[in-house]
């Protein structure tokens, strides 16, 4: 155990030292003056995963505001100048931390996870810690907003004591209830996925995202693509079937494709299809389907796809397997499923009845 400890502290040293001077560049020099804001904002390294911020805590940026690039060693080291001593003192406290733990029988397995995981992380981890010290320091009342992914940032604020709060970008996948960030409070897509997060964290105010019905709809659906990578000849073939489907049954097809896509493979598809570009649009999701007017949204395992149920429009669900067993929201049970379901979506075309009976079914099943 001596030895584990004294190669726990070691290695991770330089990387402290490191990230020290690292806040200290030739090339880019701290220029700004520290605002006095009550918000701090994890940025991501794509754009639309922390932009539910700007859509539903701060829309009209009244409140002052400080972003954190917390992926760019570069950029989040010259957020705040931190002492050495300041960096050094909060790894100390977290090497203790570990100490405590690793007091207790694990498995070689375990041991060896744990130890690779604190070599690699401790020194970033202990550095935020420092960090959200110093915000704490500074601000009279702080609070963090992340959108998930950003584990490290996210336990060094709770740990500080820093009101944390989760605005999610997605549906949620799954985490253990023992390994789930204290948030102060949540902001999620589905009631489903709102019970969890109760029962995992004491205390924790929970919301869902604010969704406006539909009132009037046409013949139009709209398909949210997955990430342009994952199109191969199975996606690229079920595509294909439900859009010449639904125009066989005299609806118009709009495709969306994925704010990471570069659209190589949408413009070809559209040009030999007799289907639509869905332009990119900044408005929330149940607003676009309102202004379309859409009746279908389809999509692989797309939050979406319970935007739309959750909006008054009927989810297809285009994945070949089940999410259930990483996810929280039963895609699969709350959805049409294509191309199983075709002959039900027939029906549900020409019936209004049976559309909106089948509406309620399935929101039913994400309360």
């Amino acid at each position: 155990l001596l030895f584990l400890k004294i190669k726990l502290a070691l290695m991770p040293l330089s990387k402290i030292f490191f990230l020290y001077l690292s806040q200290i560049s030739l090339s880019s020099t701290r220029n700004k003056k520290y605002t006095q804001t009550s918000h701090y904002v994890s940025e991501l390294e794509r754009s639309y995963r922390h932009k539910n911020y700007f859509k539903h805590i701060n829309p009209s940026n009244e409140i002052s505001y400080e972003m954190i690039k917390i992926f760019d060693r570069q950029e989040y080291t010259k957020f705040r100048y931190l002492p050495l001593k300041n960096i050094l003192k909060h790894a100390y406290k977290n090497y203790k931390n570990i100490f405590l733990f690793l007091r207790c029988k694990h498995n070689k397995k375990l041991l060896r996870t744990i130890t690779t995981n604190v070599i690699e992380n401790i020194a970033t981890y202990s550095y935020f810690c420092a960090m959200f010290q110093n915000i704490k320091d500074s601000d009279v009342a702080p609070n963090y907003y992340n959108s998930g992914g950003d584990d490290l940032s996210t336990y060094a604020s709770i740990q500080e004591g820093i009101r944390t709060h989760f605005i999610a970008h997605g549906l949620l996948s799954f985490v253990p209830n023992i390994l789930y960030p204290q948030f102060t409070s949540c902001l999620v897509y589905s009631q489903i996925e709102a019970n969890f997060i109760l029962e995992a964290i004491e205390g924790v105010e929970v919301s869902l995202y604010p969704i406006e019905k539909i009132s009037q709809q046409d013949k139009v659906i709209i398909i949210y693509l997955d990430y342009e990578k994952d199109i191969n000849t199975s996606v690229r073939n079920r595509l294909l079937s439900i859009v010449q489907f639904f125009i066989a049954n005299d609806h118009e097809v709009y495709i969306k494709p994925h704010p990471d896509s570069d659209g190589t493979f949408m413009d070809a598809f559209i040009r030999t299809n007799k289907c639509k570009l869905l332009v990119a649009d900044a408005d929330t999701t149940d607003l676009v389907l309102k202004k379309m007017k859409a009746s279908f949204v389809a999509g692989w395992g797309s939050t979406t796809e319970c935007e739309a149920l959750r909006s008054g429009v009927l989810p297809i669900n285009l994945l070949a397997e089940r999410l259930n067993y990483n996810h929280k929201y039963p895609f699969y049970e709350a959805s049409l499923n294509w191309p199983k379901d075709q002959e039900k979506i027939k029906s549900i075309i020409n019936s209004a009845d049976e559309y909106i009976k089948t509406l309620s079914e399935f929101a039913a099943r994400i309360i």
